[in-house]
Formats: C-alpha cells, structure tokens, sequence
C-alpha cells in the first residue's frame, strides 16, 4: 500500500489556502479599488441640480436624476462613472 499524504500535500489544505490568501489580498485593498464606479442613469429631460453632490445618489427635489445632477454628482465623487 502506498503511503498516506497529510498537510500541504492533502487535497484540502492547498486550494483552502489559496482561497485565504486571496481574501487576505482582497481586504486589505483600499475600499475604493473594489468597486470605484458609480452608475447614474439620468431619467428626466428636466434641467435641475443635484441636491446634495457627493452622496453617491442622483436625485434633484423631486427625486430624478437629471443630466445636470448626475454630472455634478459624478464631479463631486471624483473617480469613474459612467
């Protein structure tokens, strides 16, 4: 009979640390490196300002994103948006 592999040469213990070592890598990423973009989807003709810039939401008064609102909202972020 051969013999029996334990430790780093089970079939377990590499693709499990693999996994770790990717979490590890991701967490320690600054947050904004996962997930940098923000997409606003303008849904009014109208032309109003964005109600509070740098929120991360497009919403004049009444709550719809106008083109002007979604490009001050995008200024204010800074970064990518589409």
């Amino acid at each position: 009979m051969g013999r029996r592999t334990t430790g780093w040469r089970s079939g377990v213990a590499w693709p499990v640390t693999v996994a770790l070592l990717a979490a590890v890598l991701v967490w320690s990423l600054p947050s904004g490196s996962v997930a940098s973009s923000l997409t606003f989807v303008v849904d009014s003709l109208d032309d109003g300002a964005d109600v509070e810039p740098g929120d991360g939401i497009c919403a004049t008064e009444i709550g719809m994103c106008t083109l002007r609102a979604a490009v001050e909202e995008a200024n204010a972020l800074g970064g990518s948006h589409e």
